[in-house]
C-alpha cells in the first residue's frame, strides 16, 4: 500500500478546514485518492466536505464549538491533537507527508499545550535542528535562524550553523554536489568590508569556504535585494538567508503566498506561509492557492 499524505486541518475556528478541503477540490484524484484530513470532522463539513473528496479521521474535543473568528483553548486543542497525531503516523511508516494548516499559537497556549506552534514541537520531539525552507516559482531558499529577536541573530550565527544547516537542506531536498548556492549577507552592503559589522568576514565567508570543500558550490554573500536577481542570473538551485525577515518580506512582497517546508524529519512536512487568518473564517473568502502549493510539493516529493 502506498503512504498516505496526511493534512492536519488547523485550528478548526481559523480558515485552515476551508482551505483544505478547497485545495483538495482543485487536486486530481491521484492525489486525493492519498490523502487523509485529520481535523473536528463537523467544521471540515461546514466547509465543503464529504467522504467522497477523501478519506478523513475525526480528531473531537468535548467542550468544542464552533466559534469562527475566535482563538480558544478548545479548538486549540484539537488542532494540537490533529497535528500531533498526523506526525505519530508519518513517524511510524504510515505516510510519507504531513501538510499543516495554520494553527494558533494564542489558542495552543490557552489548551495547555507546551509548544510554541509546528516547528516548536517537531524539534523538541524529533530531537532535530530543522530547516525552515520556502519555495516559490522555482526560488528555493531557507533560513539558517528561524524565530529568534533580532538582537540575538549575530550571537547564532556560527560557522557550524551556516555549514550544518546549508549541508542538512542540501541532503534532505536533494541538491547535487555541482549546484550552485548563494548567500545572503546578515549587515547592511555585507558589512562593508568590516566597517559596518564583521559577520560576513568573520562567520559566512568562511562557511561558504568550507561548504564548498564539501563540493558544493557558492556565490556571494550578496545584500539580502540582489540575492533573488543572483539566484536566477546566476542558475542557483538554493539561496541561503541569515533571518526570518530578511527572507520572507521580500518574497511574501515579490511571490505572495509560497510554500513553507521543514527539513530534517522522518517525513516531508509542508504547509501555507500565512496564519490562520481568524477575521475571514467561516466567511468562504479564504485563497487557498499556498495550501494546494505545499499539497502538490509534498506529492511531488514523495
Amino acid at each position: 500500500m502506498s503512504r498516505k499524505i496526511l493534512i492536519s486541518c488547523g485550528d478548526p475556528n481559523g480558515i485552515g478546514p476551508e482551505i483544505s478541503v478547497k485545495a483538495l477540490k482543485k487536486s486530481p484524484l491521484r492525489l486525493r485518492k492519498k490523502v487523509l484530513l485529520l481535523g473536528d470532522i463537523n467544521s471540515l463539513k461546514k466547509a465543503g466536505w464529504s467522504d467522497k473528496l477523501c478519506s478523513a479521521l475525526n480528531i473531537s474535543c468535548e467542550k468544542f464549538k464552533l466559534n469562527y473568528g475566535y482563538p480558544e483553548a478548545s479548538g486549540g486543542l484539537i488542532s494540537f491533537k490533529a497535528f500531533s497525531c498526523a506526525c505519530r503516523l508519518a513517524s511510524n511508516g504510515f505516510a510519507a507527508a504531513v501538510v499543516t494548516a495554520p494553527v494558533s499559537k494564542e489558542a495552543w497556549l490557552k489548551a495547555g499545550v507546551p509548544f510554541m506552534g509546528h516547528t516548536d514541537y517537531l524539534e523538541k520531539n524529533f530531537k532535530i535542528n530543522p530547516v525552515m525552507s520556502f519555495h516559490a516559482y522555482g526560488f528555493n531558499s531557507f533560513l539558517i535562524t528561524e524565530h529568534i529577536s533580532l538582537r540575538k541573530i549575530n550571537c547564532a550565527l556560527s560557522v557550524e550553523r551556516i555549514k550544518g544547516k546549508v549541508l542538512s537542506f542540501s541532503n534532505s531536498f536533494g541538491l547535487k554536489k555541482e549546484d550552485l548556492i548563494v548567500f545572503s549577507g546578515l549587515n547592511p552592503h555585507c558589512g562593508e568590508n568590516g566597517f559596518l559589522g564583521g559577520e560576513e568576514k568573520k562567520i559566512i565567508i568562511p562557511a561558504m569556504k568550507q561548504i564548498e570543500k564539501a563540493g558544493f558550490k557558492t556565490a556571494g554573500p550578496f545584500n539580502p535585494e540582489d540575492v533573488f536577481s543572483k539566484y536566477f542570473t546566476l542558475k542557483a538551485k538554493a539561496a541561503v538567508f541569515m533571518y526570518h525577515d530578511q527572507l520572507l518580506a521580500p518574497l511574501r512582497i515579490k511571490y505572495g503566498y509560497c510554500v513553507h517546508a521543514t527539513w530534517g524529519l522522518p517525513f516531508i512536512r509542508t504547509s501555507p506561509s500565512h496564519g490562520c487568518a481568524f477575521d475571514i473564517a467561516g466567511k468562504n473568502k479564504a485563497d487557498e492557492t499556498s495550501m494546494l502549493s505545499a499539497l502538490k510539493f509534498a506529492f511531488a516529493k514523495i
